[in-house]
């Protein structure tokens, strides 16, 4: 998730873009890789936080705007950092009638709650804490507020409504997504899209949609000139050697196996071997082949606690300007959009 410029338009002309219109709004990064196993990027807008909070007896919907206009003012005079102007953090207040609390036995008795959507989800927390602590609502006094579902972090709240799950099949269907001009992008994906979120349509892992996608997967190793009786250190101890697979999930070869190497090496059969004078030139080598391979996946034996951290720190040591850029966001550091597995290391 990002903030961002509210969406101008929705690329389904029938709606318009739910949420503020005002900036900044919340974002959704959502990452895959379509059926011909093209990268993508959606950018998912219009989706807003919110939480939930008791109602207090007689409480009516005439009585929101006065909650709402009470929230906002608390909110905007305890506000820890003005370097971003929110001029509206509580964009709105329904009240919800017929629910029922989880907490505690209520027999079936329904009750009304408050639904509070805000700006950001940075917000919700600091809004639970008023609530929570009293908050001063003109006609009804000061009082205290239990908050429900304040503690869900805002993308599982999205999954939660939309009904995605993890490595689902979501489908865009034609007319609901405009698709950003290369010069435009924000990532390395070969397509990127923005859409608004009750655009998308997320298919339950049933029959057809029980394959897996042809994602990327890049394994690596990388070997390390370490000093006798040390382990190695990368402060100290220079990278000289990393070995990359790189196959289409389901298929039975890889498009690519070569190892980038400092110095010399053997020729290794069904292997291309790339060798470099310095180790600062063998590691940029390889981020620029991260990037152009563009995988979905990256995984190895204990690659994401041993291998990975000792990259860049590696690549910190030798003040390497571009070695870290590994993601698929144009120009930010470390993996963004790319999964990293382990796979454990048998004991020896």
């Amino acid at each position: 998730m990002y903030s961002g410029d509210p969406l101008p338009r929705n690329p389904c002309k029938s709606r318009s873009v739910p949420g503020s219109r005002r900036k900044p709004v919340p974002i959704i990064r959502l990452y895959g890789v379509n059926q011909v196993g093209n990268s993508v990027l959606a950018h998912i807008h219009g989706f807003t936080p919110y939480f939930y909070c008791n109602a207090p007896p007689g409480f009516t919907s005439a009585d929101c705007g006065k909650f709402r206009a009470a929230l906002e003012h608390r909110l905007q005079s305890e506000r820890r950092s003005q370097r971003e102007v929110v001029n509206e953090i509580v964009l709105a207040v329904e009240l919800v009638p017929n629910l029922q609390s989880l907490l505690g036995y209520h027999f079936e008795t329904t009750t009304s709650f408050l639904k509070i959507y805000m700006a950001m989800p940075n917000f919700v927390p600091t809004a639970k804490g008023i609530l929570e602590r009293g908050l001063a609502v003109p006609g009804l006094n000061t009082r205290g507020f239990q908050c429900y579902e304040a503690n869900v972090p805002f993308v599982l709240r999205f999954m939660i409504d939309t009904q995605v799950v993890g490595c689902n099949w979501i489908e865009l269907p034609p007319g609901t997504y405009s698709r950003r001009p290369r010069s435009h992008q924000a990532s390395s994906a070969q397509i990127e899209v923005d859409v608004v979120y009750d655009s998308i349509v997320s298919h339950a892992p049933d029959g057809d949609w029980q394959r897996v996608a042809p994602m990327r997967v890049l394994s690596f190793d990388i070997e390390c000139a370490g000093r006798k009786g040390h382990f190695p250190d990368p402060l100290i101890d220079p990278v000289i050697q990393i070995a990359n697979v790189v196959k289409v999930y389901g298929d039975k070869k890889p498009i690519v196996r070569n190892v980038f190497v400092t110095k010399s090496c053997s020729p290794i059969p069904g292997s291309q071997v790339l060798s470099f004078d310095r180790e600062g030139d063998m590691m940029e080598a390889w981020s620029r082949f991260v990037r152009e391979s563009d995988p979905d996946i990256i995984t190895g034996y204990n690659v994401a606690n041993f291998d990975l951290n000792y990259l860049m720190d590696r690549g910190e040591k030798l003040k390497l300007r571009n070695f870290t850029l590994l993601g698929r966001i144009i120009g930010r550091y470390a993996l963004r959009g790319v999964a990293v597995w382990d796979r454990v290391r048998p004991w020896r």
